[in-house]
């Protein structure tokens, strides 16, 4: 059969797949819809006749496999062993770990108040000077007053007289807060809070690895709904060890490859925004257009909600913090990934320690010079 040249043969063997549909798990049913050599999102163009018989007869050959094992352990090992990392199925403990149960629910629920906060940005913009008002959400990073946000939420603002009131949502009071560093072609931004408390922070995870399909939850402020919990699902896995971006490279000038090669092993700013879609009609944003394209993300989708959620801390089932959302790009919502942030934080805290360890020396000096009088 895998020799016929008229394509009646690859005709039977699909009606044979067909009518044995009911007992294909869902992972074989994704592999005979996106062949091995093929990624996510492609059609397979090009590829020869004998390549997809041969891809059809390796299917059949694991489902007569898959009939001879009864525990569902042996067939995800008998459909798994050859996909590649983008088709591959979470195992039965990653499955039962990042379920959301109601206690890991009402932990995250009050975790995420403790930690998160509402905040309001007002300023004027830096050419036409009118009065400008953003809602967005960020989240404490650290015990001594500092939160994390977007920076697309000061990107037209005059930095110099921007306001900033903000409150976490445990409490009614909101404090005064500054911005302390901001990096927008990554879009981050840490503030401070002048009156310091403290205060409870989130933990970051120390492993961003993902997986397709494993849930994830978002605390922040949808419009006028302060204080939301949004549950979702990570749509293309991903790893810890990605590249940081570096330099001074702009999306608008970023050449996008994506469909001429194998399926990333991460996301970043440059699949989605890149020289064919910000020198089009799609793009129009200024700050999308200057963002750094190497930046990493984490593709997701099942959230709802509006406008203010940017600047969410998004949880695994552990509790620590996996990405920031950052924005919604065609239905999809993407998340900033952990590695980011924890490098932007690093190097805030770094640059605290250098001016501490300045200060002191120049008081130590400064006593030395008093006692020499």
């Amino acid at each position: 059969m895998a020799n016929n040249t008229n394509g009646e043969g690859s005709r039977k063997l699909d009606v044979r797949l067909d009518k044995k549909s009911k007992e294909i798990p869902k992972s074989v049913r994704t592999r005979r819809a996106k062949p091995l050599d093929s990624p996510p999102g492609h059609n397979n163009i090009g590829s020869s006749k004998g390549d997809e018989m041969s891809t059809k007869m390796q299917l059949r050959k694991d489902l007569n496999q898959a009939k001879k094992k009864q525990s569902p352990e042996a067939k995800n090992i008998a459909f798994n062993a050859e996909l590649p990392h983008y088709l591959l199925s979470p195992s039965p403990e990653e499955t039962k770990r990042d379920v959301f149960s109601e206690s890991v629910l009402t932990d995250l629920h009050k975790k995420g108040d403790c930690i998160t906060w509402f905040l309001l940005v007002r300023g004027s913009k830096e050419y036409d000077f009118s009065d400008k008002e953003y809602m967005v959400t960020g989240f404490s990073v650290s015990d001594d007053g500092l939160i994390m946000s977007v920076a697309h939420a000061f990107h037209d603002l005059d930095l110099k007289n921007v306001r900033i009131k903000g409150r976490r949502l445990d409490t009614n009071v909101f404090r005064t807060l500054r911005v302390k560093c901001i990096r927008m072609p990554w879009d981050v931004v840490i503030l401070e809070n002048e009156d310091v408390e403290d205060d409870d922070f989130g933990v970051f995870v120390s492993d961003g690895t993902l997986y397709r399909g494993q849930p994830l939850l978002i605390c922040g402020n949808s419009h006028d709904y302060v204080g939301s919990n949004l549950v979702g699902t990570v749509g293309v896995s991903c790893v810890e060890d990605v590249t940081l971006p570096t330099g001074n490279e702009k999306c608008r000038s970023f050449d996008f490859d994506a469909w001429r090669s194998a399926e990333p092993r991460y996301r970043m700013f440059g699949d989605m925004w890149n020289k064919q879609t910000c020198n089009g009609n799609e793009i129009k944003d200024e700050f999308i257009k200057n963002c750094h394209p190497m930046v990493p993300y984490i593709l997701c989708h099942g959230f709802s909600g509006r406008g203010g959620l940017s600047g969410s801390p998004a949880f695994n089932s552990d509790g620590k913090i996996v990405g920031m959302l950052s924005a919604v790009v065609r239905g999809y919502w993407i998340l900033i990934h952990v590695t980011v942030l924890r490098h932007f934080l690093s190097e805030v805290l770094s640059d605290e320690q250098t001016d501490d360890e300045e200060k002191l020396a120049e008081k130590k000096d400064f006593q030395n010079f008093i006692q020499d009088m």
